[in-house]
């Protein structure tokens, strides 16, 4: 009994803590099995019952038509190393580390603009896949860009999510860790993703959590 009680005093602990990342703003680095990142994506982005969102969707490895649509303001930031343009629509698309940086900055200028201010936890942005980014950049020369953008992201208590489909243990995830508030670990059971979630500041790892 009094450790069925101790869980679940746990559990609303935890509850608790993830609010507050969404209140505060805060930056989510998810890792894990490749085929499990689309639910979490999902999730984190806030739904379209979720309340208004401004959403900022960086893609790297997939076309801008590939996003799921939702309400609110979205701007589409797409990485093409090789200058293929994306023709989807209207998105921003860079060629280069820097010019990704700069125009990922300009993009929550203009969704703060547009709204006016931005609430707790209403700037949704994503950066789909690291993986094409560390591929043809030095890894300091990531990790300077994911400093920029993921204090950009917490200055306007937005909630940023980003990709690297490496297992928790991995060097990379290691160092890049330190940017981020929390890490979130996936994998697949029966077919259905589930998290399991590192609180850097609080030093608390949950349980494995179904999204």
């Amino acid at each position: 009994m009094g450790r069925k009680a101790g869980w679940k005093r746990s559990k609303r602990t935890f509850a608790h803590a993830l609010d507050t990342l969404k209140h505060d703003g805060s930056n989510v680095l998810v890792v894990g099995d490749a085929d499990g990142h689309a639910r979490p994506c999902e999730r984190l982005y806030g739904e379209s019952d979720d309340g208004f969102r401004c959403r900022l969707v960086v893609t790297t490895d997939r076309p801008v038509t590939s996003v799921s649509p939702w309400g609110g303001r979205t701007e589409h930031v797409v990485f093409r190393p090789d200058g293929r343009p994306d023709d989807s629509g209207t998105v921003r698309n860079v060629r280069t580390l820097s010019a990704l940086g700069t125009e990922f900055v300009d993009a929550i200028d203009e969704l703060e603009r547009n709204a006016g201010s931005l609430g707790p936890g209403e700037l949704r942005a994503c950066v789909d896949s690291l993986e094409p980014l560390l591929e043809g950049y030095s890894l300091e020369a990531v990790y300077r860009l994911l400093h920029v953008v993921t204090t950009r992201t917490r200055l306007v208590d937005g909630v940023g999510h980003y990709h690297l489909r490496r297992d928790r243990s991995h060097e990379t995830v290691h160092l890049l860790e330190s940017l981020f508030d929390a890490v979130v670990e996936l994998r697949l059971r029966d077919g259905v993703p589930e998290g399991r979630w590192h609180l850097r500041d609080r030093n608390a790892t949950s349980g494995w959590l179904p999204f």
